[in-house]
């Protein structure tokens, strides 16, 4: 199908160049002046040698589907979101543009992480973003080990800054949420996902009983994003290495979105029923969301608990 529209556009092509090509020429003869389909037998000449090139042909087609790509993923980001937040998507995208924002983990402390209470401070420490420019997404439960995330936290972001020589920046909940308009924010989550290069997940003992953690996930492949941007990092309190490994494994397992808590009961049921819109039922999405982490151990995406000297073996970048 490609190479019949190609071919129909050259044939349009050489015969609109001819006569264009011939018009100039007579203009330009009998005026002394450029005629402005010169200007179009450039561009039409320009064309042909695209067509004939099929390197060419192969890199605009790879930049044209990129394109199509970036936008299908951004109207389904916003699609989404405007389902949460029930207004329209051009609404939470323009809004989205506005109040997406990122952070370098240079800014925080380990304290930043043991309670999810709004700190103002917080937020005036991150810097307005475009979408697309932040590196990492941060998916995470407040109710996992502080301590723990800080730790898969820092070395992923020292291993990121060894790779890419620089600090990543992050959008992280507590930073980069104006607390004094959260529910105009939280509508604008899909966006936010949608926003960043990559998506971290701090996975501990009670992520996936969180309802907004499985909204990112569910969010980031909705979108058609790259599962090989995609990593969840286990994180376990020191000590409990053991049984913590086995109750993640296990919480993928027999993971039931049902099950899933939330601290507003009116948002889980909402929630619920854009998931049954979106896979047809619930158990879909289940057995969608069990075959994850069989995926990434598979892609190399799924890093273990980090060590205590700040050292993870931690997933490719």
């Amino acid at each position: 199908q490609q190479a019949r529209m190609w071919r129909v556009a050259a044939a349009g092509l050489i015969f609109a160049t001819v006569v264009s090509s011939v018009r100039a020429v007579v203009v330009a003869w009998r005026y002394r002046a450029v005629f402005p389909s010169a200007w179009f037998a450039v561009l039409a000449a320009a064309f042909l040698r695209i067509y004939v090139a099929e390197d060419l042909r192969g890199a605009i087609h790879a930049r044209l589907r990129k394109c199509a790509q970036r936008r299908s993923a951004v109207r389904a980001a916003a699609g989404i979101a405007g389902l949460v937040g029930r207004c329209r998507p051009g609404e939470v995208l323009l809004q989205a543009s506005t109040r997406f924002r990122s952070i370098e983990l240079g800014s925080l402390t380990i304290e930043d992480l043991r309670s999810s209470v709004p700190e103002p401070r917080l937020f005036a420490l991150s810097s307005p973003a475009r979408l697309g420019e932040c590196d990492a997404f941060i998916s995470h439960s407040w109710q996992d080990d502080a301590d723990a995330k800080w730790r898969a936290l820092t070395a992923w972001c020292q291993q990121f800054q060894r790779t890419h020589g620089r600090e990543p920046t992050l959008w992280f909940d507590k930073c980069c949420i104006d607390q004094d308009d959260i529910e105009a924010n939280l509508k604008c989550l899909p966006m936010f996902v949608r926003g960043c290069r990559r998506f971290v997940a701090l996975c501990g003992k009670t992520y996936l009983e969180r309802l907004w953690c499985i909204i990112e996930i569910f969010t980031y492949f909705h979108v058609g994003s790259d599962i090989g941007n995609f990593e969840i990092i286990q994180v376990w309190p020191t000590g409990a290495e053991v049984e913590s490994a086995e109750c993640i494994a296990r919480a993928f397992e027999t993971f039931n979105v049902q099950n899933c808590k939330c601290s507003v009961p009116a948002d889980l049921e909402r929630m619920l029923v854009i998931l049954k819109a979106a896979f047809g039922s619930l158990d879909a999405f289940n057995e969608r969301l069990r075959a994850v982490m069989p995926k990434l151990d598979e892609f190399g995406l799924l890093a273990p608990q980090c060590t205590d000297k700040g050292g993870a073996q931690a997933a490719s970048m």
